[in-house]
């Protein structure tokens, strides 16, 4: 089988797309932990200075973190969705390669132009599955919990700061190590942001030497071999 140059140019495109929108969400994530950070020194400094507490009252009315705190994990599922979405484009699943003949061939063909490996945290999907299937994750808690404790969207320091059961913990953020906390599991955002940024440059200038479809006219996996 073979495809042509400017057939892999889009599935290159759609590799800088997935990437420039998750590295996007990426930054808005860090922007929002900036800010929250930024409230909770306001309140600190008011503390310190006047300590009556209508002012402390009008402070937190006038600046209310929460809009942040949703922000955060709004964008740490975006940051991850579309970090799933490069994972399919790398190592599409058993089902889209039963459909799609070309599906095989294009994830070897992307492989091999992004040096992506098995090892890459690209193709790591733990974190993205229990998000993309978080009812079920819910199921599993509600029919395993023993206490029915549910810590869920909290952004602490470190894990030690999530004293409960590993069942009752759900979608934590760690800012010590910038990583999301599931069903004590730890997993660390920073590898992936790596590997994406290592990628983008090769995108944007492998898709302009696919894009015409001369002097390599096709990739093929006879050529391959």
């Amino acid at each position: 089988m073979a495809l042509s140059n400017h057939v892999i140019s889009i599935y290159i495109k759609e590799v800088e797309n997935q990437s420039r929108y998750a590295l996007i969400a990426l930054e808005k994530l860090r922007n929002n932990l900036k800010k929250i950070d930024q409230y909770y020194e306001g309140i600190n400094k008011l503390i310190r200075e006047r300590s009556p507490s209508e002012v402390l009252e009008d402070y937190k009315k006038n600046n209310n973190p929460h809009k942040y705190w949703d922000s955060v994990f709004m964008y740490a599922h975006s940051y991850l969705n579309h970090a799933a979405n490069l994972s399919k484009l790398f190592f599409p699943s058993d089902r889209t390669k039963r459909k799609y003949e070309n599906a095989i061939f294009r994830s070897d063909v992307l492989q091999q132009i992004f040096e992506v490996t098995e090892s890459s945290p690209i193709r790591h999907r733990h974190l993205r599955d229990h998000l993309e299937h978080f009812d079920e994750r819910l199921d599993e808690w509600a029919s395993s919990s023993q206490s029915k404790t549910f810590v869920d969207s909290n952004i602490v320091t470190n894990k030690k700061q999530i004293n409960v059961d590993q069942t009752d913990s759900l979608r934590n953020f760690i800012t010590e190590t910038f990583s999301m906390f599931f069903q004590g599991t730890q997993y660390e955002l920073l590898p992936l942001e790596r590997e994406i940024k290592r990628i983008m440059p090769i995108a944007e200038e492998a898709f302009w030497d696919y894009s015409f479809d001369s002097p390599k006219d096709s990739y093929s996996n006879e050529a391959k071999e």
